[in-house]
């Protein structure tokens, strides 16, 4: 049983700092900040490839408390707003190869926003953010 279960949250990952790792060389410790599952791999902020993998699970650090430093990127729950934004420049994207009706886009983008049609929108969605200060 991970430490985080062991004080009730319901995901492993729960405040967990966590490293990332690249082939290119890039490392870096993500805070997740909520109890809610974390992506295995991302875009590396380095060399722009999908090759940043969560590495050394074992070593995570429950950090319930913790207090990011600036520029530390952390995991966050997505908002309706950054959804519906990410679906809107996705259908934007596929307007070349196929065409959308105005209306269906709207019915979809409207089903992103109350969290029923991709799971990926689902209430408690990752989404990476950093601390500016």
């Amino acid at each position: 049983m991970s430490v985080a279960k062991k004080y009730g949250h319901v995901h492993g990952e729960a405040f967990m700092l966590m490293k990332y790792a690249c082939v290119c060389g890039h490392r870096e410790t993500i805070w997740n900040s909520r109890d809610g599952v974390t992506p295995f791999g991302m875009v590396c902020p380095s060399c722009g490839k999908p090759n940043l993998r969560h590495v050394n699970w074992q070593h995570d650090v429950y950090a319930p408390e913790h207090k990011l430093q600036i520029g530390q990127r952390f995991w966050r729950d997505g908002t309706p707003d950054e959804a519906e934004a990410i679906m809107r420049r996705r259908i934007e994207q596929e307007q070349n190869t196929c065409s959308l009706k105005p209306k269906i886009a709207e019915e979809l983008i409207q089903s992103i926003r109350d969290g029923a049609t991709d799971y990926k929108f689902r209430n408690g969605w990752p989404i990476i953010d950093q601390n500016n200060g």
